[in-house]
C-alpha cells in the first residue's frame, strides 16, 4: 500500500520547529537577563538593609556609650541594716499613658484607687515565723502616699485647707517618694513630645514589675489582726 504522504503537513511542521528553534533562545536570553536584574535589585534591598541596621545600632550604641557595664550585685552600705525583701516576679515593658479613670475628683476616681490598693488590707502581711507581727510592702506604702495626695488636690480645688496634723502626713508623703524615687532610679531614656506648655514626657515604654502578681502574694500573707492607723485615708 503506498504511504499517503502530506506536503502542506510536512511544511507546516518544520516551519513550527524552525521557530521554536528560534524563539527557544530568545526566552532563555530573556529569563536570563530577568534573574539577572531581580538579582541586581535584592542584593541593592539587602545591602540597603544592611546599611540601615547599622546605622541604627551606632545610634544606640552612641546612647549608651559612656555608660559603664552593668554589675548586678548589691553593694550593702556599712551600719544599717539588710532590706526585707519579699519575693521577685518577672519584669515586664509597659508603656506608660494617661490614666483619666485615676484622676480628678475623688468620687471619680475612687474606683480605680480602690482596685488596686484594697487587697491585703492595703498590704499589710504577716508571717507564721514573726507571730503577732504584721508589715507594710513599700509599693503599698507609696501608692497610699500618691493617694492621699490625690485627694489633696481635690480638697484644694474645692478650698479645704488640711490641718496639722494631715500637712504633717503629706509632707511625710512627699518626702518618702522623694526618697523612693531616687531609690528606685528609673534609667528608662524618656522621648519629648512639643506640647502647649512646652516639651513633655509620655508614651515611654518602662521596664516595670508585676504589681497585680505581688497582690496575689500580699493576699496569701494578710495580716488579718487589729491595726490602728486613724489618718490612713486609704479606701475601705
Amino acid at each position: 500500500m503506498e504511504k499517503y504522504h502530506d506536503d502542506n503537513y510536512d511544511a507546516s511542521s518544520e516551519g513550527s520547529s524552525s521557530q521554536s528553534e528560534i524563539r527557544s533562545p530568545l526566552q532563555t536570553h530573556w529569563l536570563f537577563y530577568l534573574t539577572l536584574i531581580m538579582n541586581g535589585i535584592l542584593t541593592i534591598v539587602i545591602f540597603s538593609l544592611l546599611i540601615w541596621i547599622s546605622v541604627i545600632q551606632k545610634r544606640n550604641y552612641d546612647i549608651f556609650e559612656h555608660v559603664p557595664p552593668y554589675k548586678s550585685e548589691i553593694i550593702h552600705t556599712p551600719g544599717i541594716a539588710p532590706p526585707l525583701l519579699g519575693p521577685e516576679f518577672q519584669k515586664h515593658t509597659e508603656v506608660f499613658h494617661r490614666n483619666e479613670s485615676f484622676m480628678g475628683e475623688k468620687t471619680k476616681a475612687y474606683p480605680a484607687w480602690h482596685e488596686i490598693l484594697h487587697r491585703a488590707r492595703h498590704g499589710r502581711v504577716a508571717f507564721e515565723s514573726r507571730p503577732g507581727e504584721f508589715f507594710g510592702i513599700g509599693g503599698y506604702h507609696e501608692l497610699h502616699c500618691v493617694w492621699l495626695l490625690q485627694q489633696t488636690i481635690d480638697k484644694a480645688i474645692n478650698g479645704v485647707v488640711p490641718d496639722e496634723i494631715e500637712a504633717d502626713h503629706l509632707y511625710h508623703c512627699a518626702e518618702f517618694l522623694r526618697q523612693s524615687v531616687m531609690c528606685h532610679a528609673d534609667n528608662t531614656i524618656e522621648r519629648r513630645f512639643e506640647g502647649i506648655l512646652g516639651p513633655f514626657s509620655a508614651n515611654n515604654t518602662h521596664v516595670c514589675g508585676n504589681w497585680w502578681a505581688l497582690m496575689d502574694w500580699a493576699d496569701a500573707h494578710k495580716y488579718t489582726g487589729v491595726y490602728l492607723n486613724p489618718t490612713s485615708k486609704l479606701p475601705p
